[in-house]
């Protein structure tokens, strides 16, 4: 009777089995179809064949030392598609900077945090040439009171909650305005995190006002795809990463997320600062 009763329940499980895969096929084909319905750039480019990187072994080079570098990507918020992908496929040490308020931020968010990628604020700020460039919706302007300013940075910080840091999204007029730094960064120090200047004008006041705050700050060294997204500046780029900052460590470098040609200009970067 045991031995019987054994052989029933096994054919009993098979069934079970059999129902939940019934059920689980439609389930998986879903949210399959759904990421086959996500928007794509339209500016995404695709470089010839020629240009691609190369792939030979590259030798060290003795002059970089123990040279680090902190590579963040701007821009990330308007979609969520392969690209985006693409992007959250380079190592987990390249951070991502999300524009606060657009459609796609917190799913950019969480795709970088099943990462275990650092997430910044790419914080919408304003330009001197504003309101030629606007900077975005709930942008911090000079005009407006130390508490409108406050409310604002702790608005995209509840927004994005597992951001590590901030940096600015346009930003030359009001990062050269210490008043409204000063507001900014006195958010910043509640919430432990740094501020990364990506320094869009020579007379930014980001690093006083975040050291009076007591909030660690940084500044951006080198922006990779300017003047352009070929892989031939990504060489260039190269070179200058001990001209840009010879003694101290590390080298912070900002790009964008854009299309796919700054992806590609991206990857060979990394490819020839590890070797």
């Amino acid at each position: 009777m045991l031995k019987k009763k054994k052989y029933t329940n096994n054919y009993s499980w098979i069934f079970v089995i059999i129902v939940f895969a019934i059920i689980a096929i439609p389930i998986t084909c879903t949210k399959v179809s759904k990421q086959k319905d996500l928007p794509e750039y339209s500016e995404v480019e695709e470089l010839p064949a020629e240009q691609l990187p190369p792939q030979e072994e590259i030798p060290p080079n003795e002059n970089y030392g123990s040279k680090r570098i902190a590579i963040v990507i701007d821009d990330f918020g308007e979609a969520d598609n392969s690209l985006v992908g693409e992007f959250n496929e380079l190592p987990t040490e390249v951070a991502f900077a999300i524009i606060p308020d657009l459609p796609k931020s917190k799913q950019v968010m969480a795709l970088a945090m099943l990462k275990n990628r650092d997430v910044l604020i790419h914080m919408p700020m304003e330009p001197e040439d504003y309101p030629k460039n606007n900077p975005g919706k709930n942008a911090i302007y000079t005009n407006l009171s130390d508490d409108e300013i406050k409310a604002r940075v702790e608005h995209f910080c509840q927004e994005l909650p597992n951001a590590v840091g901030i940096n600015n999204h346009m930003g030359s007029k009001a990062t050269s305005d210490k008043r409204t730094m000063d507001a900014v960064c006195s958010v910043l120090k509640e919430h432990d995190m740094f501020f990364i200047d990506s320094f869009t004008i020579a007379s930014s006041v980001v690093g006083k006002a975040a050291s009076d705050a007591g909030v660690p700050s940084y500044r951006r060294h080198i922006f990779l795809d300017v003047p352009d997204s070929s892989l031939e500046n990504a060489k260039l780029k190269i070179a200058e990463l001990n001209k840009k900052n010879p003694k101290n460590n590390p080298t912070v470098i900002i790009t964008h997320c854009l299309n796919k040609n700054k992806l590609l200009q991206l990857q060979e970067f990394i490819r020839l600062a590890q070797a």
